[in-house]
């Protein structure tokens, strides 16, 4: 449907910041810090104000690298037009990281059953 409304320009611009760069960040933003809840042998809520400062500080840092190497990022490939939209679709960093120990307690809270 985009690529229906938009010009064969700006769905490049589209497609090249919202492709690698943001899975990519999204991955290496886990740090897989929600896991420590679920694998955490006592009562998860003792566990949980230290998940969640890492993850949002974590993700704060990375959203900062994200911000200042958005220009140099869409040089390389070829779409300098798309720094804004890079540096706005990065804001999703920051939710994944404040969301991350809500999704961790809930998991924790429904362990998978053995055999399954």
């Amino acid at each position: 449907m985009l690529a229906r409304l938009l010009s064969p320009h700006a769905f490049g611009t589209l497609r090249c910041s919202r492709g690698f760069a943001l899975l990519a960040v999204l991955s290496f933003n886990d740090l897989s810090v929600g896991l420590a809840i679920v694998r955490w042998p006592g009562d998860p809520a003792e566990i949980a104000p230290t998940v969640a400062t890492i993850s949002v500080v974590s993700s704060v840092a990375v959203y900062v690298g994200c911000f200042v190497g958005a220009p140099a990022y869409t040089a390389a490939m070829g779409a300098p037009a798309a720094t804004g939209v890079i540096r706005v679709l990065a804001l999703s960093v920051i939710l994944d990281g404040v969301t991350a120990t809500p999704v961790a307690l809930f998991g924790a809270a429904f362990p998978p059953r053995p055999g399954r």
